[in-house]
């Protein structure tokens, strides 16, 4: 899925979509079909992806360092492959740099400070355990120097 180029460097092919898109100056032509015989186009200023990010130390007691491109958002939260998982959406027209994010995960019950932002839930499942852990993952301002 995404985006490859055509024989023309300007034409793009859309291989979940199969439209093809032509790129000029960070804008994209999409063509949408209107009725069954014509075709319209809409101009598109942004092409995004999702990418996953991972929580490599999620029960350490201190906030996660995790380098996210610059504007990404937050889409969904899950915990796969035994780690919690961001999967983040960014524009790929524009250039960006990566961003500091600082993430921490809080068992349930614990005290939780107000100013932090709710990202997501999950719950690890063990084979110690008959019952998961449940884990609440928030996301905190970047820290002052």
């Amino acid at each position: 899925m995404g985006l490859s180029p055509d024989a023309n460097t300007t034409l793009y092919f859309c291989e979940a979509c199969a439209h093809k898109f032509k790129i000029t100056s960070a804008t994209v032509t999409v063509p949408y079909p209107k009725s069954e015989t014509k075709m319209t186009t809409q101009a598109v200023t942004t092409v995004s992806k999702i990418y996953k990010f991972s929580l490599e130390q999620p029960h350490v007691n201190k906030p996660e360092l995790v380098k996210i491109p610059q504007g990404g958002v937050i889409r969904k939260m899950t915990f796969l492959d035994a780690r919690p998982r961001l999967w983040v959406e960014f524009d790929t027209l524009k250039e960006f740099d990566y961003e500091d994010r600082y993430f921490q995960v809080f068992g349930t019950g614990a005290l939780i400070p107000a100013y932090l932002r709710y990202i997501g839930t999950y719950f690890e499942i063990t084979v110690h355990s008959a019952n998961p852990f449940v884990w609440h993952v928030y996301e905190m301002p970047a820290p002052t120097e």
